[in-house]
């Protein structure tokens, strides 16, 4: 459901073409805030001794409450799916007084479609049918680099706790930082989307990779006090690389088939990411508890998106 409802409104950021990807990365922003409610229950339930139920309830009632008004202003298709014949490339048989007109993205016409198949390499990205656009070297590019990243975000997640208890965190003082700053990460959303409508997206790539790689950096690093870095770059990398798929991908492709693309992106990631299984069981087996190994791994993993940056970089003609 969380996911269904991220990707249903990220089509508004259409109606702020200047500040587009600054709207996405801002809901990306959103979506990972959205936890913080669950801890502020708790904290009411502490605090006043209102019932877990009853602010389930009001909480419920909210979401049905919006469900129903969106329900009733929210178009029936994605914001930015309406097209010209300019941008469509098709003319219009029979007159009419509108130049133009919108292409529901789950039927276009046959003619439509076959000429948007038919001229991969040369049309506009955002003009092309889905396996156009899924096919595309951007979009398998940003693929990789988001898939790659991912499955490091998962398994630190899954074995921070480990890796810091190793490290001296008996208490659990920094585990709890870490937890922290991961809630907090949303506070960096803004300035990403601001960098991504101002600079382009391949810099702000080469900065959330470099946050990236120093996560498992630092965790090389036997130093509980170090620790406190891997909690900062996890959590900027973490919301980073999220809010550069959904951002990349609406601005690049457009929202015609942004479901699909976004939905087939995720689906991908999470299979790929199925890999921290072993990874963690190999660490805690045969290694018996020494995350060097995989932590040197992701080292290498991360850094080697770089190429994959430079060469969507050119692909994109971002300079």
């Amino acid at each position: 459901g969380g996911a269904g409802v991220q990707l249903s409104v990220q089509s508004v950021s259409a109606l702020f073409p200047q500040n587009k990807s600054l709207v996405m990365a801002s809901l990306s922003g959103a979506f990972q805030a959205a936890a913080g409610v669950f801890l502020a229950f708790d904290l009411i339930n502490d605090s006043t001794g209102a019932s877990r139920r009853a602010l389930l309830l009001a909480h419920a009632g909210v979401v049905l409450l919006i469900a129903i008004v969106s329900l009733l202003i929210w178009p029936n298709t994605p914001f930015g799916a309406r097209l010209t014949k300019s941008t469509l490339g098709i003319t219009r048989e029979g007159g009419g007084g509108s130049n133009s007109w919108t292409v529901p993205d789950a039927a276009p016409t046959a003619a439509t479609a076959e000429a948007m198949q038919a001229q991969p390499e040369t049309m506009s990205l955002k003009r092309r049918a889905f396996w156009g656009q899924a096919l595309s070297p951007e979009f398998l590019l940003m693929l990789c680099f988001f898939t790659v990243n991912a499955l490091q975000c998962q398994f630190t997640v899954q074995s921070i706790g480990i890796q810091l208890e190793a490290k001296g965190d008996s208490d659990g003082s920094v585990t709890r930082v870490f937890s922290l700053a991961l809630s907090l990460s949303f506070l960096a959303t803004p300035l990403l989307g601001t960098m991504f409508d101002r600079v382009g997206f391949t810099r702000v790539f080469v900065l959330v990779n470099a946050f990236l790689i120093g996560v498992p950096a630092t965790l090389l690093i036997d130093s509980l006090r170090a620790q406190y870095l891997t909690c900062v770059f996890y959590s900027i990398g973490r919301v980073g690389q999220w809010a550069s798929f959904f951002s990349f991908v609406g601005a690049t492709f457009g929202f015609r088939s942004y479901g699909k693309l976004v939905g087939f992106g995720l689906m991908f990631q999470a299979c790929f990411s199925l890999l921290q299984y072993p990874l963690l069981a190999i660490t805690l087996g045969p290694l018996d508890g020494n995350f060097t190994f995989v932590n040197a791994l992701f080292v290498v993993l991360s850094s080697s998106q770089y190429f994959v940056i430079l060469v969507l970089c050119g692909r994109l003609g971002e300079a």
